[in-house]
Protein backbone atom coordinates (compact mmCIF):
# COMPACT_ATOMS: atom_id res chain seq x y z
CA UNK A 1 0.00 0.00 0.00
CA UNK A 2 1.28 3.58 -0.92
CA UNK A 3 2.06 5.77 1.59
CA UNK A 4 -0.26 9.19 1.14
CA UNK A 5 1.02 12.33 2.26
CA UNK A 6 -1.67 14.97 3.96
CA UNK A 7 -0.75 18.16 2.04
CA UNK A 8 -3.13 19.55 4.74
CA UNK A 9 -1.14 18.35 7.70
CA UNK A 10 2.65 18.57 6.22
CA UNK A 11 1.76 22.40 5.45
CA UNK A 12 0.56 22.61 9.33
CA UNK A 13 3.85 21.04 10.66
CA UNK A 14 5.59 23.13 8.28
CA UNK A 15 4.35 26.36 9.50
CA UNK A 16 4.82 25.04 13.18
CA UNK A 17 8.46 24.40 12.71
CA UNK A 18 9.07 27.58 11.03
CA UNK A 19 7.37 29.52 13.50
CA UNK A 20 9.75 27.59 16.06
CA UNK A 21 12.20 28.57 14.40
CA UNK A 22 11.04 32.11 14.09
CA UNK A 23 10.52 32.05 17.72
CA UNK A 24 14.16 30.59 18.59
CA UNK A 25 15.45 33.52 15.91
CA UNK A 26 13.43 36.41 17.94
CA UNK A 27 14.84 34.97 21.06
CA UNK A 28 17.76 34.68 20.03
CA UNK A 29 18.02 38.17 19.14
CA UNK A 30 16.41 39.47 22.17
CA UNK A 31 18.63 38.23 24.31
CA UNK A 32 21.81 39.30 22.21
CA UNK A 33 20.09 42.77 22.09
CA UNK A 34 19.77 43.01 25.54
CA UNK A 35 23.22 42.16 25.85
CA UNK A 36 24.21 44.90 23.42
CA UNK A 37 22.29 47.37 25.38
CA UNK A 38 23.73 46.67 28.65
CA UNK A 39 27.28 47.18 26.88
CA UNK A 40 26.48 50.20 25.55
CA UNK A 41 24.91 51.21 29.05
CA UNK A 42 28.14 50.43 30.89
CA UNK A 43 29.90 52.38 28.09
CA UNK A 44 28.09 55.55 28.84
CA UNK A 45 28.33 55.05 32.63
CA UNK A 46 32.16 54.80 32.53
CA UNK A 47 32.32 58.33 30.51
CA UNK A 48 29.60 59.71 33.06
CA UNK A 49 31.92 58.17 35.40
CA UNK A 50 35.31 60.12 34.32
CA UNK A 51 33.74 63.37 33.82
CA UNK A 52 32.99 62.85 37.78
CA UNK A 53 28.79 63.00 37.20
CA UNK A 54 28.33 60.06 39.24
CA UNK A 55 24.33 60.50 39.28
CA UNK A 56 24.01 59.66 36.09
CA UNK A 57 26.65 57.07 35.70
CA UNK A 58 24.87 55.23 38.55
CA UNK A 59 21.70 55.51 36.57
CA UNK A 60 23.33 54.04 33.28
CA UNK A 61 25.09 51.24 35.56
CA UNK A 62 21.75 50.53 36.77
CA UNK A 63 20.32 50.17 33.05
CA UNK A 64 23.44 47.98 32.36
CA UNK A 65 22.70 45.71 35.34
CA UNK A 66 18.57 46.08 34.39
CA UNK A 67 19.42 44.59 31.03
CA UNK A 68 22.50 41.57 31.93
CA UNK A 69 22.12 40.77 35.77
CA UNK A 70 25.32 38.82 35.28
CA UNK A 71 27.47 41.63 34.62
CA UNK A 72 30.05 41.16 37.49
CA UNK A 73 32.24 43.98 35.96
CA UNK A 74 29.13 46.64 36.10
CA UNK A 75 28.45 45.48 39.64
CA UNK A 76 31.90 45.97 40.28
CA UNK A 77 31.77 49.51 38.95
CA UNK A 78 28.69 50.40 40.58
CA UNK A 79 30.11 49.43 44.12
CA UNK A 80 32.79 51.88 43.32
CA UNK A 81 30.92 54.79 42.72
CA UNK A 82 29.13 54.07 45.87
CA UNK A 83 31.94 53.97 48.16
CA UNK A 84 33.18 57.09 46.52
CA UNK A 85 30.01 58.73 47.74
CA UNK A 86 29.73 57.12 51.08
CA UNK A 87 26.49 55.01 50.40
CA UNK A 88 28.35 51.70 51.83
CA UNK A 89 25.52 49.80 52.29
CA UNK A 90 24.94 49.65 48.47
CA UNK A 91 28.05 49.26 47.90
CA UNK A 92 28.29 46.05 49.81
CA UNK A 93 25.25 44.71 47.75
CA UNK A 94 26.75 45.23 44.73
CA UNK A 95 29.95 43.66 45.64
CA UNK A 96 28.22 40.69 46.99
CA UNK A 97 26.20 39.84 44.34
CA UNK A 98 29.56 40.70 42.11
CA UNK A 99 31.02 37.70 44.13
CA UNK A 100 28.48 35.32 43.44
CA UNK A 101 28.50 36.21 39.55
CA UNK A 102 32.61 35.88 39.20
CA UNK A 103 33.72 33.64 42.80
CA UNK A 104 36.87 33.35 41.71
CA UNK A 105 37.85 37.19 41.74
CA UNK A 106 39.93 37.97 44.36
CA UNK A 107 39.72 41.91 44.08
CA UNK A 108 35.74 41.75 44.77
CA UNK A 109 36.71 39.26 48.07
CA UNK A 110 39.03 41.60 49.27
CA UNK A 111 36.60 44.20 49.22
CA UNK A 112 33.98 42.39 50.77
CA UNK A 113 36.46 41.08 53.78
CA UNK A 114 37.05 44.73 53.84
CA UNK A 115 34.00 45.36 54.66
CA UNK A 116 33.67 42.62 56.95
CA UNK A 117 36.03 43.58 58.75
CA UNK A 118 34.79 46.88 58.85
CA UNK A 119 31.24 46.06 60.31
CA UNK A 120 32.46 43.34 63.02
CA UNK A 121 31.28 40.27 60.59
CA UNK A 122 33.94 37.98 62.22
CA UNK A 123 32.39 34.71 61.35
CA UNK A 124 31.95 35.95 57.38
CA UNK A 125 35.14 37.74 57.52
CA UNK A 126 36.62 34.25 58.06
CA UNK A 127 34.88 32.86 55.63
CA UNK A 128 35.65 35.21 52.61
CA UNK A 129 39.39 35.37 53.86
CA UNK A 130 39.92 31.42 53.58
CA UNK A 131 38.11 31.52 50.58
CA UNK A 132 41.06 34.14 49.08
CA UNK A 133 43.73 31.58 50.81
CA UNK A 134 41.95 28.83 49.39
CA UNK A 135 42.53 30.45 45.65
CA UNK A 136 46.32 30.96 45.59
CA UNK A 137 48.10 31.66 43.84
CA UNK A 138 45.40 33.86 42.27
CA UNK A 139 45.86 37.37 43.63
CA UNK A 140 49.09 39.25 44.47
CA UNK A 141 51.26 37.88 47.11
CA UNK A 142 49.82 41.16 48.82
CA UNK A 143 46.49 39.96 48.79
CA UNK A 144 47.10 36.61 49.62
CA UNK A 145 49.04 38.32 53.10
CA UNK A 146 46.47 40.60 53.99
CA UNK A 147 43.85 37.37 53.69
CA UNK A 148 45.71 35.94 56.47
CA UNK A 149 45.82 39.12 58.33
CA UNK A 150 41.78 39.19 58.03
CA UNK A 151 42.16 35.13 59.28
CA UNK A 152 44.15 36.42 62.38
CA UNK A 153 41.89 38.83 62.79
CA UNK A 154 38.77 37.11 62.29
CA UNK A 155 40.00 33.85 64.97
CA UNK A 156 41.09 36.81 67.25
CA UNK A 157 37.45 38.21 67.61
CA UNK A 158 36.47 34.67 68.09
CA UNK A 159 39.15 34.46 70.75
CA UNK A 160 40.93 31.20 69.03
CA UNK A 161 44.06 32.91 69.47
CA UNK A 162 46.29 30.09 68.48
CA UNK A 163 44.94 29.88 65.12
CA UNK A 164 45.29 33.77 65.28
CA UNK A 165 48.70 33.62 66.20
CA UNK A 166 49.21 31.21 63.13
CA UNK A 167 47.54 33.30 60.58
CA UNK A 168 49.20 36.84 61.94
CA UNK A 169 52.56 34.81 61.58
CA UNK A 170 51.83 33.54 57.89
CA UNK A 171 50.62 37.35 57.13
CA UNK A 172 54.19 38.35 58.61
CA UNK A 173 56.07 36.47 56.82
CA UNK A 174 54.48 37.06 53.10
CA UNK A 175 54.66 40.61 53.68
CA UNK A 176 57.21 42.34 56.16
CA UNK A 177 55.82 45.50 55.83
CA UNK A 178 52.54 44.26 57.38
CA UNK A 179 53.39 46.12 60.33
CA UNK A 180 49.96 45.52 62.26
CA UNK A 181 49.93 41.50 61.55
CA UNK A 182 53.54 41.93 63.84
CA UNK A 183 52.11 44.07 66.09
CA UNK A 184 49.34 41.67 66.78
CA UNK A 185 51.49 38.50 66.81
CA UNK A 186 53.32 40.85 69.66
CA UNK A 187 50.13 41.60 71.78
CA UNK A 188 48.55 38.03 71.04
CA UNK A 189 51.84 36.12 72.67
CA UNK A 190 51.95 38.95 75.65
CA UNK A 191 48.74 39.21 76.43
CA UNK A 192 46.40 35.74 75.86
CA UNK A 193 49.56 33.09 75.07
CA UNK A 194 51.65 33.71 78.19
CA UNK A 195 54.53 33.82 75.96
CA UNK A 196 57.12 36.53 77.01
CA UNK A 197 59.68 35.37 74.81
CA UNK A 198 57.62 35.32 71.82
CA UNK A 199 56.17 38.70 72.22
CA UNK A 200 59.30 40.20 72.65
CA UNK A 201 60.54 38.60 69.54
CA UNK A 202 57.93 40.33 67.23
CA UNK A 203 58.26 43.47 69.23
CA UNK A 204 61.63 43.71 68.43
CA UNK A 205 60.93 43.57 64.69
CA UNK A 206 59.40 46.91 65.19
CA UNK A 207 61.80 48.18 67.25
CA UNK A 208 64.88 47.21 64.58
CA UNK A 209 62.72 49.27 61.81
CA UNK A 210 62.27 52.30 63.90
CA UNK A 211 66.38 52.56 64.32
CA UNK A 212 66.80 50.99 60.43
CA UNK A 213 67.96 54.37 58.99
CA UNK A 214 68.00 52.72 55.69
CA UNK A 215 64.44 52.85 55.58
CA UNK A 216 62.71 56.07 54.90
CA UNK A 217 61.18 58.03 57.94
CA UNK A 218 57.60 56.89 56.80
CA UNK A 219 58.26 53.07 57.55
CA UNK A 220 60.23 54.44 60.63
CA UNK A 221 57.56 56.27 62.12
CA UNK A 222 54.78 53.59 61.25
CA UNK A 223 56.81 51.22 63.20
CA UNK A 224 57.12 53.36 66.28
CA UNK A 225 53.76 54.01 66.30
CA UNK A 226 53.20 50.21 66.20
CA UNK A 227 55.51 50.14 69.02
CA UNK A 228 54.25 52.81 71.12
CA UNK A 229 50.67 50.73 70.79
CA UNK A 230 51.73 47.66 71.87
CA UNK A 231 53.22 49.90 75.30
CA UNK A 232 50.23 51.23 75.82
CA UNK A 233 48.35 48.12 75.55
CA UNK A 234 50.62 46.38 77.86
CA UNK A 235 50.75 49.47 80.50
CA UNK A 236 53.72 50.88 79.33
CA UNK A 237 52.69 54.48 79.03
CA UNK A 238 55.92 56.79 79.35
CA UNK A 239 57.19 54.34 76.75
CA UNK A 240 54.47 54.37 74.87
CA UNK A 241 54.51 58.31 74.56
CA UNK A 242 58.42 58.09 73.56
CA UNK A 243 57.86 56.39 70.74
CA UNK A 244 54.79 58.29 69.52
CA UNK A 245 57.15 61.60 69.80
CA UNK A 246 59.56 59.53 68.08
CA UNK A 247 57.35 59.06 65.10
CA UNK A 248 56.36 63.01 65.01
CA UNK A 249 60.17 63.78 65.02
CA UNK A 250 60.89 61.52 61.92
CA UNK A 251 57.44 62.66 60.02
CA UNK A 252 57.24 66.58 61.64
CA UNK A 253 55.07 67.52 58.51
CA UNK A 254 52.69 64.21 58.33
CA UNK A 255 49.44 64.92 60.66
CA UNK A 256 49.03 61.56 61.17
CA UNK A 257 51.52 61.01 63.98
CA UNK A 258 49.96 64.29 65.45
CA UNK A 259 46.87 62.94 65.70
CA UNK A 260 47.86 59.58 67.59
CA UNK A 261 49.97 61.22 69.78
CA UNK A 262 46.69 63.86 70.56
CA UNK A 263 44.59 60.66 70.93
CA UNK A 264 47.50 59.24 73.46
CA UNK A 265 46.87 62.13 75.40
CA UNK A 266 43.49 62.22 75.18
CA UNK A 267 43.13 58.40 76.09
CA UNK A 268 45.06 58.66 79.01
CA UNK A 269 42.99 60.62 81.31
CA UNK A 270 40.78 63.53 81.75
CA UNK A 271 43.29 65.39 83.83
CA UNK A 272 43.64 69.24 82.85
CA UNK A 273 47.62 68.61 81.80
CA UNK A 274 46.51 65.30 79.38
CA UNK A 275 44.00 67.01 77.84
CA UNK A 276 45.33 70.17 76.93
CA UNK A 277 48.48 68.15 75.38
CA UNK A 278 45.98 66.57 73.30
CA UNK A 279 44.48 69.93 72.32
CA UNK A 280 47.81 70.95 71.28
CA UNK A 281 48.40 68.01 69.15
CA UNK A 282 45.32 68.20 67.10
CA UNK A 283 45.68 71.94 66.63
CA UNK A 284 49.16 71.38 65.42
CA UNK A 285 47.56 68.32 62.97
CA UNK A 286 45.56 70.72 61.12
CA UNK A 287 47.90 73.47 60.94
CA UNK A 288 50.40 71.59 59.35
CA UNK A 289 47.48 70.17 56.83
CA UNK A 290 44.63 72.42 56.89
CA UNK A 291 42.49 70.81 54.43
CA UNK A 292 43.22 67.30 56.07
CA UNK A 293 40.10 65.31 56.47
CA UNK A 294 41.42 63.82 59.49
CA UNK A 295 42.93 66.66 61.36
CA UNK A 296 39.18 68.37 60.89
CA UNK A 297 37.60 65.63 62.40
CA UNK A 298 40.49 64.89 65.71
CA UNK A 299 40.00 68.15 66.76
CA UNK A 300 35.91 68.93 66.19
CA UNK A 301 35.98 65.27 68.06
CA UNK A 302 37.84 66.48 70.54
CA UNK A 303 35.67 69.49 71.58
CA UNK A 304 32.39 67.63 71.05
CA UNK A 305 33.11 65.08 72.77
CA UNK A 306 34.29 67.40 75.82
CA UNK A 307 31.50 69.65 75.60
CA UNK A 308 33.34 72.72 74.23
CA UNK A 309 30.49 72.79 71.26
CA UNK A 310 30.91 76.28 70.15
CA UNK A 311 34.87 75.27 69.26
CA UNK A 312 33.20 72.63 67.69
CA UNK A 313 30.80 74.09 65.29
CA UNK A 314 33.28 76.17 64.79
CA UNK A 315 35.29 73.46 63.34
CA UNK A 316 32.63 71.82 61.68
CA UNK A 317 32.04 74.38 59.45
CA UNK A 318 35.22 75.71 58.40
CA UNK A 319 35.47 71.47 57.49
CA UNK A 320 32.40 71.57 55.49
CA UNK A 321 33.84 74.48 53.67
CA UNK A 322 37.10 73.11 53.12
CA UNK A 323 35.32 69.56 52.00
CA UNK A 324 31.07 69.22 52.07
CA UNK A 325 31.52 65.19 53.32
CA UNK A 326 28.84 63.82 54.87
CA UNK A 327 30.95 62.69 58.12
CA UNK A 328 31.50 66.21 58.64
CA UNK A 329 27.75 67.83 58.02
CA UNK A 330 27.16 64.78 60.31
CA UNK A 331 28.78 65.76 63.60
CA UNK A 332 28.25 69.55 62.61
CA UNK A 333 24.41 69.21 62.29
CA UNK A 334 24.73 67.06 66.15
CA UNK A 335 27.00 69.66 67.48
CA UNK A 336 23.95 72.15 66.54
CA UNK A 337 21.42 69.89 67.77
CA UNK A 338 23.69 69.97 71.60
CA UNK A 339 23.80 73.51 71.18
CA UNK A 340 19.53 73.45 70.51
CA UNK A 341 20.07 75.77 67.63
CA UNK A 342 17.34 73.63 65.90
CA UNK A 343 17.16 76.02 62.65
CA UNK A 344 20.93 75.96 62.18
CA UNK A 345 20.58 72.31 62.11
CA UNK A 346 17.65 72.18 59.49
CA UNK A 347 19.37 74.51 57.51
CA UNK A 348 22.35 72.04 57.05
CA UNK A 349 20.70 68.87 57.28
CA UNK A 350 18.62 70.71 53.75
CA UNK A 351 22.28 70.57 52.34
CA UNK A 352 23.17 67.18 53.32
CA UNK A 353 19.87 65.72 51.64
CA UNK A 354 21.69 67.28 48.57
CA UNK A 355 24.43 65.03 48.76
CA UNK A 356 24.13 61.95 47.22
CA UNK A 357 23.94 58.51 49.01
CA UNK A 358 23.22 60.47 52.91
CA UNK A 359 19.52 59.39 53.30
CA UNK A 360 20.14 56.97 56.10
CA UNK A 361 22.45 59.55 57.74
CA UNK A 362 20.25 62.35 56.93
CA UNK A 363 16.89 60.38 58.39
CA UNK A 364 18.78 59.61 62.04
CA UNK A 365 19.79 63.50 62.47
CA UNK A 366 16.01 64.06 61.39
CA UNK A 367 14.99 61.66 64.32
CA UNK A 368 17.37 63.96 66.64
CA UNK A 369 15.99 67.03 65.67
CA UNK A 370 12.50 65.95 65.94
CA UNK A 371 13.33 64.27 69.17
CA UNK A 372 14.59 67.10 70.90
CA UNK A 373 11.78 69.27 69.21
CA UNK A 374 9.58 67.17 70.82
CA UNK A 375 9.28 67.85 74.63
CA UNK A 376 5.42 66.00 75.52
CA UNK A 377 4.12 66.11 71.79
CA UNK A 378 3.67 62.85 71.34
CA UNK A 379 2.81 63.43 67.96
CA UNK A 380 6.50 64.60 67.30
CA UNK A 381 8.03 62.19 69.29
CA UNK A 382 6.11 58.93 67.35
CA UNK A 383 7.51 60.86 63.94
CA UNK A 384 11.40 60.30 65.18
CA UNK A 385 10.24 57.11 67.03
CA UNK A 386 9.79 56.34 62.94
CA UNK A 387 13.23 57.65 61.66
CA UNK A 388 15.45 56.25 64.33
CA UNK A 389 13.58 52.24 63.48
CA UNK A 390 14.07 53.07 60.06
CA UNK A 391 17.45 54.01 60.24
CA UNK A 392 17.95 50.88 62.46
CA UNK A 393 16.44 48.44 59.94
CA UNK A 394 18.37 49.49 57.02
CA UNK A 395 21.62 50.29 59.31
CA UNK A 396 21.53 47.47 62.42
CA UNK A 397 25.21 47.77 63.49
CA UNK A 398 24.46 51.92 64.34
CA UNK A 399 24.36 51.88 67.84
CA UNK A 400 23.20 55.29 68.19
CA UNK A 401 20.24 54.97 66.11
CA UNK A 402 19.38 52.28 68.26
CA UNK A 403 19.80 54.11 71.60
CA UNK A 404 17.65 56.94 70.21
CA UNK A 405 14.93 54.55 69.66
CA UNK A 406 15.34 53.38 72.77
CA UNK A 407 14.88 56.29 73.99
CA UNK A 408 11.77 57.28 71.95
CA UNK A 409 10.71 54.21 73.40
CA UNK A 410 11.00 54.71 77.00
CA UNK A 411 9.85 58.39 76.74
CA UNK A 412 5.89 57.01 75.14
CA UNK A 413 6.48 54.08 78.49
CA UNK A 414 7.37 51.36 76.14
CA UNK A 415 9.98 50.18 78.64
CA UNK A 416 10.22 46.33 77.67
CA UNK A 417 10.83 47.64 74.13
CA UNK A 418 13.23 50.15 75.26
CA UNK A 419 15.23 48.15 77.08
CA UNK A 420 16.20 45.29 73.96
CA UNK A 421 17.25 48.70 72.48
CA UNK A 422 19.48 49.58 74.80
CA UNK A 423 20.99 46.49 75.10
CA UNK A 424 21.40 46.67 71.49
CA UNK A 425 23.35 49.91 71.69
CA UNK A 426 25.46 48.61 74.46
CA UNK A 427 26.47 45.36 72.15
CA UNK A 428 27.70 47.48 69.48
CA UNK A 429 29.24 50.40 71.42
CA UNK A 430 30.40 48.74 75.05
CA UNK A 431 31.83 52.10 76.18
CA UNK A 432 28.58 53.98 75.03
CA UNK A 433 27.71 55.82 78.73
CA UNK A 434 24.40 57.29 77.72
CA UNK A 435 23.25 53.78 76.70
CA UNK A 436 24.40 52.45 79.93
CA UNK A 437 22.81 55.21 82.22
CA UNK A 438 19.82 54.94 80.09
CA UNK A 439 19.39 50.54 80.23
CA UNK A 440 20.12 51.25 83.97
CA UNK A 441 16.70 53.82 84.28
CA UNK A 442 14.94 51.79 82.56
CA UNK A 443 15.57 49.14 85.06
CA UNK A 444 14.24 51.66 87.87
CA UNK A 445 11.22 52.58 86.18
Amino acid sequence: MAFRVNKTALIIVIILALAAIAGAIAAASWVFNKEARAKQFLEEARILADQGQDEEAVIQYRNAIKNDPDNAVAHIELAAIYVENGALNKAYKHYKTASEKDPYNVDVLSKLASFYSIAGQWEDLRKTAARIVSLAPRGTTQQQAQAHHWLGQAYYRQKDYKDAEAEFEKAAEQDAANLDAILSLALINAQYLKSPADAKLALQKLLDRVDDEALGGSDRAQAAVRAAAFYAATGRGSDAEMFLQTAVSLQPDDPRYRISLGDFYKKRGRDKKSLSLAEKAYQKALEIAPADPSAFLSLGLFYKKNGQIDKAIEIFEKAVAASPAPVFYQHLIESLIDKADLQGARTRLGELRRISGTRDTADYLEGRILLTQAGGANETLRKAEKFFAHVAKVKPRFAEAHYYLGVCLATRGALDDAEMEFQRALSLSPNQTMASVALAETYLR
